[in-house]
């Protein structure tokens, strides 16, 4: 056990002074969470970020999964989960807190099993906050807009949609509103390239028609943009709830992935 703590020590320590961390980009400068934990309470941490918050989320399952996202990802918030693998939830709190990059970053602890101490402790520690399970969506909203700057999550990028289907399209558009992002749409049955409006922001096209590549060919001649072609189906049904958040951030990987291309 001593072995793994120093092992992850040493590991923060050459993050911390070996390792100066790049500049972050523009759009990649919104706000980043990092969910510590492989449980149910993960996943429906996942499921609230994700589907209710203009937040980019990553899961690490253990902590030594967390220490290597912690240099690449910089996150802006953490979540612990109490019944983290590798070290206990406390340890990881106490070393994340004692790490410099890591000292103003709000950490909020997930009390899987309603332990007094665990609740008391906390604080103490470091952590910005404990919550107890079960608890609902609107908690777990409220402590993000708490901690986080109400101007970061309000910040917006442009993606422009040309996509035939109506309710594919519509999908698209609320996952992308979801994440910070603000649509705009256009119908190629009615578009001039010579008459855009002045929107910067990747172009994501999704049209069974020949002319779509005329247009775009005629696109990347008049402005220097990034284009996604086709966007896979989105599940259906309440039963794939799951596999929509996952196709969510896919989607959003590919636009921050266009967006610095």
């Amino acid at each position: 056990m001593n072995k793994n703590i120093d092992s992850i020590k040493g590991s923060l320590f050459n993050q911390q002074v070996n390792s100066p961390l790049p500049p972050i980009d523009p759009i990649k400068s919104d706000q980043r969470a990092l969910i510590i934990g492989d449980s149910l309470c993960a996943s429906k941490l996942l499921e609230i970020l994700s589907n209710y918050l203009p937040i980019d989320v990553l899961v690490a399952s253990d902590s030594a999964s967390a220490v290597k996202m912690l240099a690449s990802y910089q996150p802006t918030l953490i979540f612990i989960c109490s019944d983290i693998k590798g070290l206990t939830c406390l340890s990881m709190l106490k070393m994340l807190k004692d790490n410099l990059s890591n000292k103003d970053t709000p950490i909020i602890i997930i009390n899987e099993r309603g332990e007094n101490y665990l609740s008391e402790l906390a604080p103490i520690l470091g952590a910005s906050a404990c919550v107890n399970i079960p608890f609902r969506s609107k908690e777990i909203t409220d402590l993000v807009n708490q901690y986080l700057p109400e101007s970061a999550l309000n910040e917006t990028y442009n993606v422009r949609l040309l996509i035939q289907c109506a309710e594919k399209r519509q999908k698209i558009a609320r996952s992308l509103t979801q994440y910070g992002y603000q649509p705009h749409f256009y119908d190629m049955n009615n578009i001039s390239i010579s008459k855009l409006e002045s929107v910067d922001g990747v172009w994501i096209i999704d049209y069974e028609d020949e002319d779509v590549f005329e247009f775009v060919e005629a696109l990347l001649e008049y402005e220097n943009t990034a284009v996604l072609f086709g966007i896979d189906e989105p599940p259906m049904g309440i039963e794939n709830k799951h596999l929509f958040t996952l196709w969510q951030q896919r989607l959003i990987n590919k636009v921050l992935s266009a967006s610095n291309s």
